[in-house]
C-alpha cells in the first residue's frame, strides 16, 4: 500500500513546475526558504535552515536543540525600528564572540562595514536606549560596563552606527536620516504562546501571528478539515517542527492539512480504483516526512484570531493615595507581546530615582488572585502593584507593544512618591567645571556629581549658610541640558529636597517680599523656602560650580507674578484669576494668568502681553459670587453659603462666564476647609447632611440651566467644569463614607425644591428601602446607596407612561421621569427589556464581592482596608458640564450621563458594570464611552474617551455598555465644533483697542446711513434721476445698506436669549440679519458685473434685456435659499451664544457654510473684476496731451477709489481678521467698511453731473422763489 502512495505521489510531482519565491528588494539578506510545499512529499528533501528563521532572515550558525542563530540586513536607509516586527530581543552587542565572528565574516562577504543597529537616544545628552521589545524595552545601555562595544566619543546625531575593522567593531551616533542598512539578530525559539489560549502557541515575529496552532491528542474523529494546520511552505513545516517540539503530546500520526492532498489521493485512486470509498488524511509522521494515511493519533490545528480594535491593549497607572501604592491596571492583557507566559508584557519606568531613567519592577499582582478559578476569563483585567523608588516625588509610565503589528502601548506619565513628605522640591539650573567624564549621564557619575556638589555646600566657610543648607535633604540630576567639551563645562537640572524650618528661616532673617504676607502657610513656607535656598546658592557660586536659577516643580509663587495685580499661587499647568475682581468686559471672564512648565524644570509664570483694562462696570450677582470666594470658610455655615449661591444663581438674569468659575473657586475651598482637618470636619455637618446633598445638586442643576456658550467659554479659559466637578463630588463621597450615614440612608425620596424632608410623590418606590436616600431636582438625579445593607445598587430612570407620545420640546428636566432602585442581584437581560428605559447602571453582587476581596489585597500590607462601602449614583440631564475644549472634530454625549462612584476606592474595577442608555439621536453612530478628567492633571484637558468601555448589546433602542472603571458614563458620537471665543462683531474688527474701534465704526455707520439717507432724498425729490437703471440698482444696494445698519442698531446684548419670546426675537433677526447681508453682496456682484461690462467688455450690448427684473430675482430671492435651510434644520443657529456681549447672528455652520463661504466667493469674483477694471482703465492712450494725461489720470484713481467701496472689497480685510492677521486689518476694515453709504452718495450724488444739476436747478428755483418772496412791491 504504501509503495503504491509512494508512487502516486512521484506521479503528481512529475506533472508539477516548481516556482521559487523571489527575494524581497528591500533586503540584502535572501533567505533559502522555499515557499512551495511539493518538495515536501518527497523523502529526501531537505529543509533549509533558513526556514528556522523569521522570513527575510538568513540561517548562519544551525546546531541541533538550540535555536538557530539567524540575521537580517536591509538594503541603506535611514534610521527606523525594523526589527521589532521579527520578535528579536537580541542585538549585535549581546551576541556571543563566535556569533559575532559570523556576522562579521557575512557582513565582509556583502561588502557592508557600517551598518545600524536598534539603539537610539532621545537627545545628545540623554543615555542610549535598547529599542527591541522585551524586558529591556527602552531602557538605559552601558556599553562601556556591561558590553564589548566601544561607543566613540564623536557624536552627529541620535542613533546609534556600527563600524567594523576585521574582528573589532565600535559604534558612533549619528544623524538618523542618514542612510545605512540595518541589521537584526534572531536567536530564540520562534514559538510563543501571546494572545493564545492555553496549549496553543503562536509565532515569535509578525507573521502568522493572527494564527494560533496547537496540537491535540484525537479519537480518530475528523468533523470537518476547516482549522487544521495548512503545511503550504517549507516555512510552515519548519513551524510544525516547532510547534510539536514545544508541546507535550508525544504523535507518532498527525493530521495535517495541504493543498495538494486532494490531487494526490486522485492520483493514488487512479493508480489503485479498488479504493474508491477510502478516504485518506494528509498526516505529518513522527520521523518528519508527510504521508497519506487513514490512522493518526494527533490533530493539528491553526484558527485564525481576527484583529480587534476593542480588544487593543490599554495600560493605565493609577497612584492609589488612600492605600499609598502605584497600581498598573492592564485591560486585554492577553493582547500584549511577551517573552513568556510569566512576562507581564510591560516595562515601567520613572526618573523618581538617582539615575535620569530606572525600570520599575513589579511588586505583587493584585488582580485576580491566584487561586481565581475564572483566572483565565478575568485576563482581561489585571492588576499590579508597582515598586516605589526614591525620597522624590517622580513621573512613573509604562510601555509594551501589540500582538501582530508591534504598536506602542503606553500610559499616561503620573506622578507618585514612595510616602507623604514635608519636603518641598526645587529644580535649580547648575554649571558645573572641570567635568571630564565621556559617559556623564551614567548613574554613578551622576551620583559622583551630586556628592561632590553636596560635600562643597556642607563644607562652605560660612556658618550662615551651613546653618541654611542643613534644610537640604538631597539633591539628584534631572537632565543634562548642555555639555559644553572644549572647556569641560555640563549645564544641568538639578532637584533639590528640602525641608521648611521656622526657626532656621528666622535665625538667619532671610530677605521676604511683602507680597506673600498674606499666603497661605504651605504656599508661605514655599516662599520662603525658595529664597533661602536662592540665597545659598547665589552665595556659594565659584568658578566651579555656577547657580543661574531656581523654581518650585510644584507650584508657580506668588512674587514671581511682576505686575500690578496680586497673583495667588498655581500649580504648574493651573490658569488662574487674580486675587482682585478684574473682569475683561468683552469676553465675560476674569484676567487670567497660566503657570506654565512642568516638574522637571518647575514652574513659571506666563508673561500677559496683551494690553488689559479691568471693567469698571460689575453687576451685582457678579460681584456676590466673587466675595464669597474671598470669604474664610467655615464649615458649620457651609450650608448657609451654598444655599447664597443657589439664590444668586437664580436672582441673576445673565450669568456671565465669570460667574461660573468663582462658584466652582467657592466650591474648591468648601471642600478644602471640609478636608483640612480629617473626618473631624465632616462631622460637624452631621445634622444637616440633607441639606448639603440638596444644596451641591442645586448648584449643578442650575450650571446644566446655564446658557451652553458661557460654560463652556468658562471652562476653556479655567477649567472650571472640572474644578467644579472635582470639587463636588470629592464633598460628596467624603461626607457618604462617614459611619454615621448608616442612621442618615433611612430610604427618603427628597425632592430637594420642596420644604427639605418633604417626601417626593412618585409611585416608582412602593416602599422605604433603608440604606439609601435619593435626592431629585429638575436636571439632576442623586443616590447615595449601602448595598450589603440595601440590597440596593443601581438607579433605573424611565419616562412615565405616555411620554413617548409627546413632542420632544416638553422634554426638558426628569419632572416627567420616574426612577427606580436596582437590587445587585438583578438580571441585566430584564433591566434592558424593562418600559420606556432611558438610563440605568447598577454594581452586580458578584462584582461587589470582587471589589472587598480587591479592597482586603490593595490594604492588606498597610492595614487600610475600607470597611464603608457605598456607591454614588448621580444621573444628569444634559450634558453641560461635560464639554470638550477644542475646536474640530469632538465627541459629545449622545444621551443622558449617569456617573457611578465608590468612595474610598479607586476608579478601576476588577470587572465591569452595565451601563443602559438610549441614544437621543439614533441617526447618530454612537460608541459607549466615559468622561475622562484628571482632577491633578492641570495640562489635560478633560475629554470624552472610550477605554475601559465596550458595547455589549441592545434592545428597541437601549443600548448596553459595560465599562471596568468608576466615572461618568454616557453614549457618544462624533460632532464638528467651533468654539467662538468671541462675539460676532469682534470676528471682524479684532479683539485688541475695541472701544477704538467702535468709535471708528460707529462713525462710519453714521455717515453711511446719512449717505443713504441722501441718495433716497434725490431718488424722491428727481423722478427722472430714479428712473435710470444705474440709479434704480444703487437704489436696490442703498435699501440693503439701510436694512443692515437697522438690524445692527436693533440687534445686540439687550434681548434675553433665556425667555422664549426672546428666543423667537433673536432667531427672527438672526436669520434676518444673514438675509441681508447676502442681499447686500449679491448686488454688489451685480454692479461688478455690470461694470465689467462697461469698462472691459465695451462693445456690444452693455445690459441684457429685462436686466433690473432678473438682477431683484437673483439678488432679493437667491438669499432666501441658505437661510431657509439652516433655520429648518436648526434654528439655534441664529441664537446668541451668550448673554454678554453676543449678538443674535448665524453661528457654527450657519456662519461658517451659510455666511463667510458665500461673501469669500463673492469677494474673490469682484476682486477679480476690480483687477481687470483697473487694468482697462490705467491704459494710457498714446495721443494724449500732459493737461490730458493729468485729468484722465485723476478720474482713473477716483473711479479706482469708488469701486473699490462699490464693489464691498473692504470685506477683503474682515477676511484677513478671521484667520488673525494681525490688528492693522482691524483699524483697515473698520474705518474702510461701514463708510459704503456715504461714499455711494458722494459719488453718484455730489460728483455725478446729472444729480448735481438737479440738486442746483431745485436750490435756484428755492432762491428765486425766496427773492421773489423778499422783493418789496412797488
Amino acid at each position: 500500500m504504501r509503495k503504491v502512495v509512494c508512487t502516486a505521489v512521484v506521479l503528481f510531482l512529475t506533472l508539477e513546475c516548481i516556482c521559487l519565491a523571489t527575494s524581497d528588494s528591500a533586503f540584502i539578506t535572501n533567505g533559502e526558504c522555499q515557499q512551495t510545499e511539493v518538495f515536501l512529499w518527497q523523502k529526501n528533501v531537505s529543509i533549509s535552515a533558513d526556514c528556522d528563521c523569521p522570513p527575510n532572515f538568513i540561517a548562519l550558525i544551525s546546531e541541533d536543540k538550540k535555536p538557530t542563530f539567524c540575521i537580517m540586513l536591509t538594503k541603506p536607509q535611514i534610521w527606523s525600528n525594523v526589527c521589532i516586527s521579527t520578535g528579536t530581543t537580541d542585538d549585535y552587542y549581546e551576541v556571543t564572540v563566535r556569533e559575532r565572528a559570523a556576522i562579521n565574516s557575512y557582513l565582509r562577504k556583502v561588502n557592508v562595514t557600517k551598518f545600524w543597529i536598534s539603539v537610539q537616544r532621545e537627545s545628545v545628552y540623554d543615555p542610549p536606549l535598547k529599542k527591541l521589545p522585551g524586558r529591556k524595552w527602552g531602557l538605559p545601555l552601558d556599553f562601556e560596563e556591561d558590553y564589548d562595544l566601544e561607543i566613540t566619543k564623536k557624536s552627529s546625531g541620535n542613533c546609534l552606527m556600527t563600524s567594523i575593522d576585521h574582528n573589532y567593531s565600535a559604534a558612533t551616533f549619528v544623524d538618523c536620516n542618514d542612510n545605512y542598512p540595518h541589521l537584526c539578530v534572531y536567536k530564540r525559539s520562534t514559538m510563543l504562546r501571546l494572545h493564545c489560549p492555553s496549549g496553543s502557541y503562536t509565532t515569535r515575529y509578525s507573521d502568522f501571528q493572527e494564527y494560533c496552532f496547537n496540537i491535540v491528542k484525537s479519537s480518530h474523529n475528523v468533523w470537518s478539515t476547516y482549522g487544521l494546520f495548512d503545511v503550504d511552505s517549507h516555512r510552515k513545516y519548519q513551524l510544525y517542527q516547532n510547534l510539536a517540539s514545544e508541546t507535550d503530546i508525544k504523535c507518532e500520526s498527525t493530521i495535517i492539512q495541504s493543498n495538494l492532498t486532494y490531487q494526490i489521493q486522485q492520483a493514488f485512486l487512479n493508480a489503485k480504483p479498488d479504493e474508491e470509498n477510502v478516504f485518506y488524511y494528509a498526516a505529518m509522521r513522527s520521523d518528519g516526512t508527510m504521508a497519506l494515511t487513514k490512522e493518526f493519533d494527533c490533530i493539528a490545528y491553526q484558527n485564525k484570531s481576527q484583529p480587534c480594535y476593542c480588544n487593543t491593549p490599554e495600560l493605565k497607572l493609577n497612584f492609589d493615595r488612600i492605600h499609598k501604592k502605584l497600581l498598573l491596571i492592564i485591560y486585554q492583557g492577553q493582547n500584549l507581546w511577551r517573552e513568556s507566559s510569566k512576562d507581564v508584557g510591560v516595562v515601567c519606568y520613572t526618573d523618581g530615582d538617582t539615575e535620569l531613567l530606572k525600570a520599575v519592577g513589579i511588586k505583587r499582582k493584585i488582580w485576580p488572585p491566584q487561586h481565581d478559578r475564572d483566572a483565565e476569563y478575568n485576563k482581561e483585567q489585571e492588576i499590579y502593584e508597582l515598586k516605589l523608588y526614591g525620597d522624590f516625588p517622580g513621573y512613573y509610565w509604562c510601555e509594551g507593544h501589540n500582538v501582530i503589528n508591534f504598536t506602542l502601548i503606553k500610559s499616561d506619565r503620573i506622578i507618585a512618591q514612595k510616602k507623604e513628605s514635608d519636603v518641598h522640591i526645587y529644580s535649580i539650573l547648575l554649571e558645573v567645571m572641570d567635568f571630564d567624564q565621556d559617559n556623564f549621564w551614567q548613574k554613578n557619575n551622576l551620583k559622583r556629581l551630586m556628592k561632590d556638589y553636596t560635600e562643597y555646600l556642607k563644607t562652605y566657610g560660612n556658618e550662615r549658610i551651613n546653618q541654611l543648607a542643613s534644610m537640604i535633604k538631597g539633591m539628584q540630576v534631572m537632565k543634562i541640558e548642555h555639555i559644553d567639551k572644549p572647556s569641560q563645562k555640563i549645564t544641568i537640572i538639578v532637584h533639590v529636597a528640602a525641608r521648611y524650618s521656622a526657626n532656621t528661616i528666622h535665625l538667619n532673617s532671610v530677605r521676604e517680599d511683602e507680597i506673600c504676607t498674606a499666603c497661605e502657610n504651605t504656599v508661605a513656607e514655599h516662599y520662603r523656602l525658595k529664597n533661602a535656598l536662592k540665597f545659598i546658592f547665589e552665595e556659594t557660586s565659584s568658578e566651579i560650580y555656577h547657580f543661574k536659577g531656581i523654581n518650585s516643580t510644584e507650584m508657580c509663587l506668588p512674587q514671581d507674578a511682576y505686575d500690578s495685580l496680586k497673583w495667588p499661587a498655581a500649580r504648574i499647568g493651573q490658569t488662574i484669576a487674580p486675587l482682585e475682581l478684574c473682569l475683561i468686559e468683552a469676553s465675560g471672564l476674569p484676567l487670567t494668568r497660566k503657570c506654565a512648565g512642568d516638574r522637571t524644570y518647575g514652574g513659571v509664570w506666563q508673561q500677559n502681553h496683551d494690553f488689559y483694562a479691568c471693567s469698571k462696570t460689575v453687576k451685582k450677582h457678579t460681584l456676590q459670587l466673587f466675595n464669597y470666594t474671598e470669604i474664610p470658610v467655615n464649615v458649620a455655615e457651609m450650608g448657609q453659603v451654598m444655599g447664597e449661591i443657589e439664590h444668586v444663581m437664580d436672582s441673576a438674569a445673565d450669568m456671565i462666564p465669570a460667574d461660573l468659575f468663582y462658584i466652582s473657586k467657592t466650591m474648591n475651598n468648601l471642600r478644602s476647609a471640609l478636608l483640612n482637618n480629617g473626618s473631624n470636619n465632616v462631622a460637624l455637618i452631621d445634622n444637616n447632611r440633607e441639606r448639603c446633598y440638596c444644596d451641591i445638586a442645586g448648584i449643578l442643576n442650575r450650571v446644566m440651566y446655564m446658557n451652553e456658550s458661557v460654560v463652556l467659554r468658562s471652562q476653556v479659559a479655567l477649567n472650571t467644569t472640572n474644578i467644579l466637578l472635582d470639587s463636588t463630588d470629592d464633598i460628596i463621597n467624603r461626607i457618604s463614607v462617614v459611619n454615621s450615614t448608616v442612621d442618615f440612608l433611612r430610604g427618603d425620596n427628597l425632592n430637594c425644591f420642596d420644604e427639605l424632608g418633604q417626601q417626593f410623590k412618585t409611585d416608582s418606590i412602593l416602599e422605604k428601602r433603608r440604606g439609601t436616600i435619593l435626592f431629585k431636582t429638575p436636571r439632576l438625579i442623586l443616590l447615595v446607596v449601602d448595598p450589603f445593607v440595601s440590597g440596593i445598587s443601581g438607579l433605573a430612570i424611565t419616562k412615565a407612561k405616555g411620554i413617548y407620545e409627546e413632542t420632544n420640546s416638553t422634554d426638558t428636566s426628569f419632572d416627567l421621569y420616574e426612577t427606580r432602585l436596582i437590587a445587585a442581584d438583578e438580571d441585566e437581560n430584564e433591566i434592558i427589556m424593562e418600559e420606556n428605559l432611558e438610563i440605568a447602571a447598577y454594581v452586580p453582587a458578584p462584582l461587589l464581592e470582587k471589589i472587598s476581596m480587591l479592597n482586603e489585597h490593595i490594604g492588606d500590607e498597610n492595614g487600610t482596608n475600607q470597611n464603608v462601602l457605598r456607591i454614588v449614583i448621580s444621573v444628569y440631564f444634559n450634558d453641560n458640564i461635560f464639554k470638550e475644549t477644542t475646536n474640530g472634530t469632538i465627541l459629545r454625549a449622545n444621551g443622558k450621563i449617569i456617573s457611578v462612584t465608590i468612595p474610598s476606592y479607586s476608579s478601576d474595577l476588577p470587572g465591569e458594570i452595565p451601563i443602559f442608555i438610549r441614544d437621543h439621536d439614533r441617526n447618530q453612530t454612537s460608541s459607549c464611552g466615559y468622561w475622562n478628567f484628571e482632577p491633578d492633571d492641570n495640562e489635560v484637558m478633560p475629554k470624552w474617551s472610550f477605554g475601559g468601555c465596550k458595547f455589549a448589546h441592545q434592545h428597541e433602542g437601549i443600548m448596553l455598555c459595560k465599562c471596568s472603571h468608576l466615572t461618568p458614563f454616557s453614549r457618544l458620537c462624533m460632532d464638528i465644533q467651533h468654539i467662538e471665543s468671541d462675539n460676532v462683531l469682534q470676528k471682524f474688527i479684532g479683539e485688541r483697542n475695541i472701544f477704538t474701534l467702535d468709535v471708528i465704526t460707529f462713525i462710519g455707520s453714521a455717515l453711511s446711513l446719512m449717505g443713504v439717507f441722501g441718495i433716497f432724498i434725490t431718488a424722491f425729490l428727481f423722478p427722472t434721476w430714479r428712473q435710470t437703471a444705474h440709479s434704480k440698482i444703487l437704489l436696490q444696494l442703498s435699501l440693503a445698506i439701510t436694512f443692515e445698519l437697522i438690524i445692527i442698531f436693533l440687534d445686540g446684548p439687550d434681548i434675553n436669549y433665556n425667555d422664549q419670546s426672546g428666543r423667537i426675537q433673536c432667531t427672527l433677526l438672526g436669520g434676518s440679519f444673514h438675509y441681508i447681508i447676502l442681499v447686500t453682496f449679491m448686488w454688489m456682484l451685480v454692479i461688478a458685473y455690470l461694470q465689467f461690462l462697461r469698462y472691459v467688455k465695451v462693445l456690444g450690448r452693455l445690459r441684457p434685456s429685462r436686466f433690473i427684473l432678473k438682477a431683484s430675482l437673483f439678488s432679493w430671492g437667491l438669499p432666501l435659499v441658505p437661510v431657509i435651510v439652516f433655520t429648518a434644520v436648526d434654528y439655534t443657529l441664529y441664537h446668541k451664544q451668550d448673554n454678554i456681549s453676543d449678538i443674535c447672528y448665524p453661528h457654527g455652520v450657519a456662519l461658517y457654510y451659510g455666511l463667510l463661504l458665500p461673501i469669500a466667493v463673492i469677494i474673490l469674483v469682484n476682486m477679480a473684476s476690480f483687477l481687470l477694471i483697473i487694468y482697462y482703465v490705467f491704459r494710457v492712450p498714446s495721443n494724449l496731451t500732459r493737461s490730458s494725461e493729468r485729468d484722465l489720470t485723476l478720474s482713473q484713481v477716483r473711479l479706482s477709489v469708488f469701486l473699490f467701496f462699490l464693489l464691498g472689497l473692504p470685506w477683503i480685510f474682515g477676511m484677513m481678521i478671521t484667520i488673525g492677521a494681525g490688528k492693522i486689518f482691524s483699524y483697515l476694515f473698520c474705518i474702510t467698511a461701514p463708510l459704503q453709504g456715504f461714499i455711494l452718495f458722494v459719488y453718484f450724488i455730489i460728483m455725478n453731473p446729472m444729480a448735481r444739476k438737479f440738486w442746483c436747478s431745485r436750490c435756484s428755483r428755492n432762491e428765486l422763489a425766496k427773492s421773489n418772496i423778499d422783493m418789496p412791491l412797488k
